[in-house]
């Protein structure tokens, strides 16, 4: 079960809407007998629609619970391999990519000069 806690969203309306969305994907995934990992992999992100919208950021109070477990709010989440920060940047993807990128070419150099 899922569940969103306190009501203390910026409405009640918001809370019931979390905790009916949150209840109608519990029920899917029994449906579906799937089990999240969420111990160690199931994270919370919000791509909100304003880069600086404070009223989106996800404080100490709002806490999703899946499982009687607390779900970990998170900055930067990886998915089938891409990643995504909450701006939806992708720097730190680009980053990453472009560090394995050198290293697979300075392991390509160094095989090619070695072999002349």
């Amino acid at each position: 079960m899922i569940q969103a806690s306190p009501p203390r969203f910026r409405s009640l309306w918001h809370h019931k809407k979390i905790d009916k969305k949150a209840w109608i994907f519990s029920i899917l995934l029994k449906e579906w007998k799937i089990t999240p990992n969420v111990l160690s992999k199931t994270q919370l992100i919000i791509f909100p629609h304003k880069p600086r919208a404070d009223f989106l950021k996800p404080k100490s109070h709002h806490i999703i619970k899946m499982n009687e477990v607390n779900l970990k709010w998170e900055d930067q989440v990886k998915y089938l391999g891409l990643g995504f920060d909450k701006n939806l940047t992708y720097k730190d993807h680009i980053e990453s990519i472009q560090v394995k990128c050198n290293k697979y070419i300075k392991c390509f150099v160094s095989t090619i000069n070695s072999e002349f």
